[in-house]
This record gives structure tokens, sequence and C-alpha cells, in this order.
């Protein structure tokens, strides 16, 4: 999908730039190509940042389109570094006519002219919010802040785009282009900074706590009954941001649901990062924001098969807590593996034993890599009773350690499995 966008975005603006200058009957010259050049990279920078803007607003359609938020956020990530390159090389083009003159400052220093400041305060503001942004120098509060006010450089960038003059700028087309992009990615911007938070505020307070070991699990149930999350689902994600407890930060981080009791939802949470850390403070009743419920990942997800392989790692097993439900199971045969380093940090381990034990078409499997060292694709299909010529029919879900799940990806897909039935979501659930 990444590559898709990166084409459509420079064709279309090659188009509307060749036929903005056929129209006007601009004469190319060679020596000017840099700025000819400029102005296309320019045209597309814009339309990558307003993308940007828009995957960012967590809207069900785009979510959809990209076959989950996930997904779409690794785009989105994807695309910041893209327009980042784009956006500097804007100046770095222009400025080449100018070597050796006076008019060389003004592409990067503050000058008398309006137009030109507005561009430099744009571009210079881009690069530094993005380079925070894409290096994550700085403490997850003060990373999102970047995210926070990235709208800024974009409204610099618009009031830039109107009152410089150009030689394609009378093109009707062309200002219809330009203007459209901005005002997708000023409109983006501001539904997620303003409009999203009232839609999709859900407030709850904490109903229990217990810590088991290195992990936080707690219940959430709404202030107000009947104003929680509609239909929550165990396996989906949320953004959770607790309130009123001063020695937990509020930001907002996603943590998978590991189970539902009517409109209460279980949260499970290890203590991996400083937020997570501190979660192990949380008490019954300091109060929660809920926003969204996002994700695909089921035993019914659009690519799924009737044959399944679920691996879960550590505390990577609490979307599949609420999947091993009966309801939503629909004749899918499971072989479930349950993989921890030691058998103490298997937190979960009754609970699984349970729920599959209480389930016919669910096998499942315990591994601890200390005593036996990492799980492999083949061990896993030597202990689910899968043959090779069978593997392109078997779905795989996962959810755990990103490098274990990307190095039994990449061994599954040796050995025959199909992309398209490696089902993960790209989310760090701690």
């Amino acid at each position: 999908m990444l590559y898709i966008i990166l084409i459509l975005t420079f064709s279309s603006a090659f188009f509307i730039w060749s036929w903005g200058i056929s129209s006007l009957g601009v004469e190319l010259e060679g020596g000017r190509l840099n700025q000819y050049t400029s102005k296309v990279l320019i045209m597309t920078a814009v339309s990558l940042m307003a993308l940007n803007f828009l995957l960012a607003t967590r809207l069900k359609l785009v979510e959809n389109v990209f076959g989950g938020l996930d997904k779409s956020y690794k785009v989105h990530s994807e695309l910041g570094k893209y327009s980042f390159v784009l956006i500097l090389a804007h100046p770095i083009l222009l400025s080449i006519s100018a070597l050796g003159t006076a008019a060389f400052a003004r592409y990067y220093l503050p000058s008398s002219l309006i137009a030109y400041n507005l561009g430099l305060g744009a571009l210079w503001l881009f690069v530094l919010l993005i380079a925070l942004s894409v290096l994550k120098l700085l403490p997850y509060h003060l990373w999102k802040l970047t995210h926070k006010i990235m709208g800024l450089p974009m409204i610099l960038a618009f009031l830039h785009a109107i009152l410089i003059e150009s030689y394609i700028s009378p093109f009707v087309p062309f200002q219809i282009w330009v203007y459209g992009w901005f005002a997708v990615g000023i409109v983006s911007y501001l539904y997620k900074e303003l409009v999203y938070p009232l839609l999709q505020n859900k407030h709850y307070v904490v109903d229990g706590v217990r810590l088991l070991g290195d992990i936080t699990e707690y219940w959430l149930k709404p202030v107000r009954e009947g104003k929680g999350i509609s239909q929550p689902s165990a396996g989906k994600f949320v953004f959770v941001k607790i309130t009123g407890n001063k020695q937990i930060s509020n930001e907002e981080h996603p943590y998978s649901i590991s189970a539902v009791d009517g409109e209460r939802i279980r949260i499970s949470t290890k203590a991996l990062g400083d937020h997570s850390k501190k979660m192990q403070a949380l008490q019954a009743g300091d109060k929660a924001i809920i926003r969204g419920q996002h994700g695909f990942f089921s035993a019914s997800h659009p690519r799924s098969t009737q044959k399944q392989i679920w691996l879960a790692g550590g505390v990577g097993v609490t979307p599949f807590l609420g999947m091993l439900d009966s309801q939503h199971l629909q004749g899918q045969n499971v072989q479930m593996f349950y993989a921890t380093k030691v058998e103490t940090e298997a937190v979960y381990d009754q609970e699984v034993s349970q729920k599959a034990g209480a389930l016919p078409n669910v096998k499942l499997h315990k591994h601890y890599s200390d005593a036996n060292g990492f799980m492999s694709a083949q061990w896993i299909m030597e202990q689910a009773g899968i043959k090779p010529e069978d593997l392109p029919k078997v779905s795989i879900l996962q959810c755990g350690p990103p490098g274990m799940m990307k190095a039994l990806e990449n061994q599954f897909l040796k050995l025959g499995a199909l992309k398209k039935h490696i089902i993960y979501e790209e989310f760090s659930f701690n």
C-alpha cells in the first residue's frame, strides 16, 4: 500500500504540473530543471503530509481500507519519512540557481518577504518535528506533543502557497489540487485534535485491580451505565488514558481487551516501559478515558481459514483469552501455543487451560523457552500435526514480542505458509 500511495501521489503531481505548463504555454528551460523538480516534489510532499494527517484520524473507513489501524499507522510512519526528504529537497533545489547571490539566503533565513518567511517557518518546523518524531529522541509524552502541534507548519505552508508567486500559480486545476490537499490535511488535523475527543471519549472507572507478577490486570466499567464503548469485544484494542492518579501519567496507550463482562472490560498491562511500570500503582476508583475500539484480530478474521494456529507469547495471550469463549469460535479447528520464559510467568495458565479444555475444537500446547529454547515453526507444525502440504490452508494468528512474531513469520513463510494467512497486529500491547 505504501508504494502505491507514493507512485500515485508523485504521478498525479507530475501530471498536474505538466498539464499546467502546457496550458499556460510555459517554455521549459534546461537551466531551470532544479526549479521544475522542486515544484513537483513539494506538490508530492503536500499530498503525502495531507494523507498522513488523514491516516492519524483513526476513522473506521481508513482502518477498513488498510486492513487495521496498526497497518494504517505503519504507513503513516513511513509517509512521514518520505515527506521529510521531499520537504527538505524543496529549498535545496530552489537555492541552487541563487548560489553566489544575495537571494540564496532567503531560502534558509528570514527576510523582508512574508511569503518566504511563512515557507521558512513551515520548513523548519516540519523538519524539526518530523526528525524528533522519526528518531524518537524524546520521552513518550513529549514525542506525542510533536504530533499534536504538527498542524501548525501545515497551516503556515498553506499560507505560503497562497502568497507565493509561481509560474504555475494561475493554473486553476493546480490551485484546486494544492488547496484541496491542504484542506484534507488541515481538516483531518482539526478533527483529530478537536472533534475526535468529543466523539470518542468514554469515561470509565477502575473496578478492580490484580497484580500478577509484572502484569497489572484491571477491570474498567463505564461511569454511567450505557455510556461505554458500543459492544466491546475481547481481542480488539482500545486507547486507554488513566486520569486522576498522580503516580500515573495521563498518556494514551493502546491495550488489547482480554475479557468482557457486560459493559465491563478487562485490560492486562505488562511492566515494560516507564508508563506500564507505573500502572502497578493503579487503584480501584481511579478514572480512565477510553477511546475507540479497533482491530480485526479474531478467529473469524477475513483472511483466516478453518484450521488455525494461535501463537501467544507472554502477555500477548491477552487477546486470545476472550477469543477462547465459545461465541468467538465458529467451528474453527485451533492449535494454541502459549509460550513464556518460565512456567511462573504464565500468569493466565489456569484461565487458558480451563477455557481451552472446555472447547473440543481447541488443543492447548504450553512452552517454556528457558527450559526448551525458542519455539520454531517446524516444531509447532510437528506438535500441531500439520503436514507441509497442508500449511497453505492454515492461518496463523500471533500476538507477542515483535522479535518472536517476525522470526516465526519468516520461518512459516519458508515452510510454505501464505503471507495473507499470517495474522497479527503491529502494536506492542505492553
